[in-house]
């Protein structure tokens, strides 16, 4: 998706920026489909305060904050956390621009620098994060790992059926996978086009 197809344009951000800097909450704004906000059908223009899910049934969904810009594609799932301070993924993908962290099972993506790019995508048990540009800090479980701008991490959730009884999971050692390497292709790629929704669509981006 080229830079001249994003959800809303140059011109009506700018005019936004203002309302979002004193706004409690964030601007959604919805490109066709359909939105959910807490299960109701969402409209453009409307203020997601901190705790609201959001789903994205069909189309695309953006999210706007002061100096942060969050894509979402269709059949995502996720919540406005922390004061509005950070984002947790339970399924989908989402784009963002900005210092904006993502809060993805017990780990955190945390950018750089408010000039970051990435993607993180959630589906079938695995995670996969991307930055375009900028780094990210990838924290949890007691480690940290540095993801180099032009790169990518994946790790995956092994509960199983024991740890599900307890009510607790494992995750997996996050791994550096090169982009559009056998690795990522393998790994990502088999598991979500086999599994992904029938409403899911290209990927957003800036």
């Amino acid at each position: 998706m080229k830079y001249g197809r994003v959800l809303v344009t140059t011109v009506a951000a700018a005019l936004a920026m203002p309302l979002l800097a004193t706004a409690p909450g964030a601007m959604l704004n919805i490109a066709g489909g359909r939105t959910l906000v807490n299960g109701h059908n969402a409209l453009s223009g409307s203020v997601i305060m901190a705790g609201d899910a959001v789903a994205v049934r069909k189309g695309q969904a953006e999210l706007m904050l002061p100096g942060v810009t969050v894509l979402a594609a269709a059949s995502t799932n996720f919540k406005l956390a922390h004061s509005r301070h950070a984002i947790r993924l339970s399924s989908g993908m989402l784009t963002i621009r900005g210092r904006m962290p993502v809060l993805v099972l017990t780990r955190s993506l945390i950018p750089a620098s408010s000039s970051t790019v990435y993607s993180v995508k959630r589906y079938g048990g695995i995670v996969y994060a991307e930055t375009e540009r900028g780094s990210l800090m990838l924290t949890g479980a007691g480690h940290s790992l540095t993801v180099p701008a032009g790169s990518a991490v994946r790790f995956a959730d092994t509960q199983t059926s024991a740890t599900n009884a307890a009510g607790t999971s494992r995750l997996s050692a996050p791994v550096l996978v090169a982009i559009g390497t056998a690795v990522f292709a393998g790994a990502w790629i088999a598991t979500y086009e086999a599994t992904k929704p029938s409403s899911a669509v290209n990927s957003p981006s800036f």
